[in-house]
């Protein structure tokens, strides 16, 4: 569903169920997990940060046993958009926005390079993104 403030009513309408219907599948699958929240799209432009990177990260080997403790203080840094934690070369993927390049140079120098578990990392400029409107789960 692209708007998550849809009506019961109209979601109801679009998939041509009785409101009973729609109210009690939506339900199930928030109980089953399957939906597990409805977000807001943010325009980080509009909020004066209009600068985001994917910043990808790669922890020290013998810091290994802190992985849970880095993605939990990544995720609460304020540039921090997401956090994403990978199998491969690299051990957690950044989703940042910043309001121009001098500060996302110095969240990467200070919030991330001076840290002692972050080994290294490699920045890419995100120039432009579309969220992907077809997923349906089908396979």
């Amino acid at each position: 569903m692209e708007n998550g403030r849809m009506s019961n009513a109209a979601l109801a309408a679009a998939t041509k169920t009785a409101e009973s219907t729609s109210h009690a599948r939506v339900q199930a699958l928030r109980e089953a997990g399957v939906i597990s929240g409805i977000h807001a799209e943010v325009d980080t432009g509009a909020i004066g940060r209009p600068l985001q990177a994917l910043i990808f990260v790669r922890i020290h080997p013998g810091s290994r046993e802190e992985l849970q403790t880095e993605n939990e203080r990544l995720a609460k840094l304020p540039s921090v958009l997401n956090v994403f934690f990978l199998g491969g070369h690299y051990d957690f993927v950044l989703w940042v926005a910043a309001s121009n390049p001098t500060e996302l140079r110095s969240f990467v120098l200070h919030d991330l390079s001076e840290h002692r578990a972050i080994a290294s990392t490699e920045t890419s400029v995100i120039l432009d993104h579309r969220r992907g409107t077809n997923f349906n789960g089908d396979q």
